[in-house]
C-alpha cells in the first residue's frame, strides 16, 4: 500500500503545482490587462495634451489675446479687466499641460513596475514547472 500512497501523494502534489501555475498565469493575464488599460489612458491623455496645446497656441495667436482692450466689441467696460487676466489664463493653460505630462510620466512608471511584476511571475512559473518535473 505504501507504493499506492506514494503515487497518490505525487499526483496530489502535481495537481497542486498545476493549480498554482494556472493561478500565476491568471495573475499575468490580469496584469497585462491593467497595463493595456494604462496604455490606453496614457494615449488618451497624450491626445488631450496635444489638443490642449493646440488650443493654447490658438488662444495666444489670437488678435483678441494681443489686444483684448478692443472697445467696440463685446468686452465693453470690462476690457481692461480681461486684458489683465489674459497672461494669468495663458500661464494656467500651460501649467495644466505640464501637470498632465507629469501624470503620463507617473502612468509610465506604473507600467514599468507592472512589467517587472510580470517578469517575477514568469520566473515563478518556471520554478513551478521545474518542481512539477521533479515530482
Amino acid at each position: 500500500m505504501s507504493g499506492l500512497d506514494d503515487m497518490a501523494a505525487r499526483i496530489a502534489k502535481r495537481n497542486a503545482i498545476r493549480r498554482e501555475i494556472s493561478k500565476v498565469n491568471r495573475q499575468i493575464s490580469e496584469t497585462r490587462q491593467v497595463i493595456s488599460g494604462l496604455n490606453d489612458c496614457k494615449r488618451t491623455i497624450a491626445g488631450d495634451i496635444a489638443a490642449w496645446r493646440g488650443s493654447c497656441g490658438s488662444f495666444q495667436a489670437s488678435p483678441i489675446n494681443r489686444d483684448v482692450t478692443v472697445t467696440d466689441r463685446f468686452e465693453g467696460n470690462v476690457a481692461q479687466t480681461l486684458s489683465q487676466k489674459v497672461p494669468e489664463t495663458a500661464a494656467r493653460m500651460e501649467g495644466s499641460c505640464g501637470e498632465m505630462e507629469g501624470l503620463c510620466g507617473y502612468i509610465e512608471q506604473q507600467i514599468s513596475l507592472l512589467q517587472e511584476y510580470i517578469v517575477k511571475l514568469q520566473k515563478k512559473i518556471q520554478e513551478l514547472f521545474a518542481a512539477l518535473a521533479a515530482v
